[in-house]
């Protein structure tokens, strides 16, 4: 009988522990995050396949996540607001483009580093953009071409 409470004992830790790990795995990866950050925006023609939560990336590695999309009411063109980390700082000429993973992957924000001395303050907006390709516009072009 003793063994029995010892082994029953040993599965009731093992068992916590693993759902201890997956408690923590879950929340590390769930985009959440103690890290401080700051808020920036870029504006583009054309906002397809991003959305809240998606990366933003420098490089391929990732420095953010997009928190919002909106409509500019007055240019009628989307805005994309994005949390960076503190440490890193944006130079003010940066550019920033939708880019997908893969052909048929998740799309992701990526900046690309300027070579101004002066940096993004929170708040700024970027206006050097390139929209995503629209794959199914690259098709459509192509099959009515070929038919001319």
């Amino acid at each position: 009988m003793k063994q029995t409470n010892a082994m029953e004992t040993l599965v009731g830790a093992f068992v916590l522990t693993v759902a201890i790990s997956f408690i923590g795995y879950a929340y590390k990866n769930s985009g959440s995050s103690t890290e401080s950050t700051y808020v920036l925006s870029a504006q583009f023609h054309q906002a397809n396949g991003l959305h809240d939560g998606s990366d933003v990336r420098i490089g391929g590695v990732k420095i953010g996540t997009i928190q919002s999309l909106s409509l500019d009411t007055k240019t009628l063109y989307p805005v994309v607001a994005f949390a960076v980390n503190t440490d890193i700082k944006i130079p003010k000429d940066s550019k920033a483009s939708i880019t997908s993973s893969s052909l048929m992957g998740d799309k992701y924000l990526e900046l690309t580093p300027g070579g101004s001395d002066d940096d993004l303050q929170p708040g700024d907006v970027i206006y050097n953009t390139q929209d995503s390709v629209n794959l199914e516009s690259l098709i459509g072009k192509a099959v009515f071409k070929a038919q001319d």
